[in-house]
């Protein structure tokens, strides 16, 4: 989509455990962790394997006739399947059984036992495949909520949402692209509960929802073997570019009294959060008591108190323990910079000034074994050029050491009168 802001999903390789805590979860930000061992589920999981492994337990399943699914207006039925004819079927393009039409798309989303009252765990409702899957341990045991089994038929496309904990997305086979949105573009996505009423993310009405053109869009296409770290609150929609089976693992990261412990699907809103929004419910309602102009008025300083406290402040989120150590290599880099160049100059302009010493040095030699070798000269034109030689010198500093190139005239001056005298004396004589 043209009309939005598109930023790539940063990748990490070869991610550990120690790795992603450090570097990748206090961001809190989506990453696609690639070359992470997932077990020999990548491999071993073909539609004939899954068929075999997972046999005719019956599954419930989405059918829809429009892959891209629709939960404003539910273009989609709940059928129940044998697990093996359901694998085959999603892994079809056209079927010769099938519920609504012979292109129908198929989607599953693994339960619990008890639906309304188990979260789903691939180790309990798949055993046998779960064995293939190795379940990354970036969260300590104790905050594990559930591993949710899903498959789609290709082309298949989940609307927008976000969930309150975090997850790991797995994807185990087949390719899959996601979008996702910050949970700061809330505002922007036309919220239904937890789902955004925005179906076509790729082609949207902007007619309808203008606003959407200001969120940010994260994107990223998973291969098989990937991992896509969602924090929560995190709006996203997949899309599978290919037949392909997932799983999805959610933790607890809040203090486990925050969560709804009636919540075996993981998607309702905090309990602090659900008793605030019911708070604004009655609050809307006693505003409702006003004239209109007085409600739009109260509405609007009401909206300023929220935004005033309970928004993050945006300078906030930016300094970070990282950016502060950056900082300081920066600033480290820059004093070893400056006193490597300083040493630098510093040799260079002493390898100069002892260069031009000896040149300095040659040439005085020089002139003066040319006055001497010039014998025809009379007496007075010789002492006349030593004398005219020897103010060169003094001016030039010719007789000083290199390590006292900047002497003072003064001293130069004494001793150039020093050696007038001493040529007056020899003519005396």
């Amino acid at each position: 989509m043209d009309c939005q802001e598109k930023l790539e999903v940063p990748v990490y390789t070869d991610v550990d455990r120690d790795t992603f805590l450090r570097d990748i979860y206090p961001l809190r930000r989506p990453a696609v962790l690639k070359r992470v061992p997932l077990g020999p589920c990548v491999r071993a999981w073909t539609v004939s394997y899954l068929a075999q492994k997972g046999g005719d337990r019956e599954v419930k399943v989405h059918v829809s006739p429009e892959p891209r699914m629709d939960f404003l207006h539910k273009n989609f039925v709940y059928r129940t399947l044998p697990f093996d004819k359901f694998v085959q079927r999603a892994a079809e393009a056209n079927h010769s059984d099938f519920f609504i039409s012979k292109d129908e798309s198929y989607y599953l989303r693994s339960l619990g036992e008890d639906a309304r009252k188990e979260p789903a765990d691939v180790r309990k409702q798949f055993p046998e495949l779960a064995e293939d899957f190795h379940i990354p341990q970036f969260f300590e045991p104790e905050q594990f909520f559930s591993s949710v089994f899903r498959i789609s038929s290709p082309g298949l496309q989940l609307w927008t949402h976000y969930d309150v904990m975090d997850n790991l997305l797995a994807q185990v086979t087949g390719r899959k692209r996601v979008v996702l949105y910050s949970p700061k573009d809330a505002l922007h996505l036309y919220l239904t509960g937890d789902k955004s009423e925005v179906l076509d993310i790729d082609t949207p009405d902007l007619q309808l929802y203008p606003e959407f053109a200001k969120a940010c869009r994260y994107e990223c296409v998973l291969e098989p073997g990937d991992l896509l770290f969602i924090p929560a609150l995190w709006f996203h929609n997949t899309l599978a570019l290919e037949f392909g089976v997932g799983v999805n693992v959610f933790w607890k990261h809040l203090p486990p009294d925050s969560y709804d412990k009636k919540d075996p699907y993981g998607n309702k809103d905090p309990v602090a959060a659900t008793r605030a929004l019911q708070s604004l419910e009655r609050t809307l309602g006693i505003l409702e008591e006003l004239p209109p102009d007085y409600q739009d008025f109260y509405a609007r300083r009401m909206v300023l108190r929220i935004q005033n406290r309970g928004y993050t402040k945006q300078h906030s989120q930016n300094v970070t323990l990282e950016g502060v150590i950056c900082v300081i290599l920066w600033a480290l880099l820059f004093v070893v910079a400056y006193w490597i160049i300083s040493l630098i100059m510093r040799f260079v302009a002493g390898v100069v000034w002892w260069c031009l010493w000896w040149l300095k040095i040659a040439f005085a030699i020089g002139v003066f074994q040319s006055i001497l070798s010039d014998t025809g000269a009379p007496v007075e034109t010789t002492a006349t050029r030593l004398v005219f030689l020897a103010l060169v010198c003094v001016l030039l500093g010719v007789g000083t050491t290199p390590a006292k190139p900047d002497a003072h005239l003064k001293d130069r001056i004494t001793m150039l009168e020093r050696r007038l005298t001493e040529i007056e004396k020899s003519k005396v004589d």
